[in-house]
């Protein structure tokens, strides 16, 4: 979340299937107050979980760091997108991809 010069990232997980695969998986609502300027971004697993030669995940620190820096060069949602996508390609190289790297930017009108 970006608001005049302060940042606030909220990592939010849940320990159940992902989404879609099981029609009964619950997941609890999670209430935030929004503001105009602020943005959501949406990541798969395989965003975090993205492996480098070495066989280390980018993770999760590395994922927001990368969400922070677009954020305070206030990208667009669509050049958020590509700068988090390149920053998983810059860290895993030649790395196939295993799973997906999908994300989605929101940013608040």
């Amino acid at each position: 979340r970006l608001r005049s010069h302060r940042y606030r990232t909220g990592l939010h997980t849940h320990e159940a299937y992902p989404l879609g695969i099981r029609e009964e998986t619950a997941f609890a609502p999670i209430d935030i107050e929004l503001e105009t300027g602020d943005r959501i971004v949406l990541c798969s697993d395989g965003i975090a979980e993205a492996p480098d030669k070495q066989g280390e995940s980018f993770g999760f620190e590395r994922t927001i760091m990368s969400v922070r820096n677009g954020c305070r060069q206030d990208l667009s949602s669509k050049a958020l997108l590509d700068a988090i996508l390149d920053d998983v390609g810059v860290f895993t190289g030649s790395e196939a991809a295993a799973d997906d790297r999908t994300c989605a930017v929101v940013t608040v009108l």
